[in-house]
């Protein structure tokens, strides 16, 4: 199926064929028609300086597996750089067989830079400048491509692996993940804060110092060495 005769049929109809493909085995066919409504839609858009990227994304359930498996039809979804809570202006509902939804990154992309920045400088020593440097990796991410897997992370596990250099990370070897994960824990947990704690930076009186302090003592158990001081990679 053409996505042009797609996009002329009902929207009864258009969840009917999904569940359909979904049953017999090919839902990729319906993935492929998402994605090319997504590609023609965001060069509708590209004259419009807010928005980042059109990509797919999964909307409201439409048939649900042997009772466990929820099947969620396929909607475009526009991310943009504007704050929370703005609309686009002439944004339609629906675009060539598919409904659109809209996702701001502006407040949640400052966030990651803060939290970026504040980190480094707390756990390497980096100044800003060395710091938005290395988010130059994450543009992509950060503008919402890639279905958003940077924001679904968090800054924290995002920054992790470059929280140790290259010759630490050596020397742990086949155990680096697990690092990973445990550093991310303590940087998420700070001080015994309630809750996981995405934002470090903003939380009031978050004791950088001790989580230096376990950090450092976590990679000591890791590869072994002295302690590393503020300013060095831990």
């Amino acid at each position: 199926m053409n996505l042009p005769y797609w996009a002329d049929l009902p929207e009864a109809e258009q969840r009917r064929l999904a569940v359909e493909w979904y049953t017999i085995g090919k839902w990729g066919e319906y993935e492929q028609l998402a994605i090319d409504a997504a590609g023609n839609l965001h060069k509708e858009m590209e004259s419009v300086p807010e928005v980042t990227c059109v990509e797919t994304t999964h909307g409201g359930i439409i048939y649900v597996d042997k009772s466990i498996i929820n099947v969620r039809e396929l909607v475009l979804n526009v991310c943009t750089f504007l704050p929370g809570g703005v609309p686009l202006e002439n944004l339609p509902s629906r675009f060539q067989g598919f409904g659109i939804c809209q996702t701001n990154l502006g407040d949640r992309r400052l966030d990651f830079l803060n939290t970026w920045m504040r980190l480094f400088k707390e756990i390497r020593g980096w100044n800003d400048d060395t710091t938005l440097r290395w988010a130059e990796k994450w543009t992509d991410g950060l503008k919402g491509r890639g279905r958003c897997v940077l924001y679904h992370y968090g800054p924290v596990k995002i920054a992790v692996p470059s929280l140790i250099d290259e010759a630490a990370q050596q020397a742990v070897g086949d155990r680096l993940q697990k690092l990973y994960g445990e550093m991310t824990q303590i940087i998420e947990q700070g001080s015994g804060e309630s809750g996981r704690v995405e934002h470090p930076d903003t939380v009031e009186n978050y004791d950088w110092g001790y989580v230096r302090e376990r950090l450092s003592r976590l990679i000591v158990s890791y590869m072994g060495g002295p302690p590393a001081s503020k300013g060095e990679s831990v």
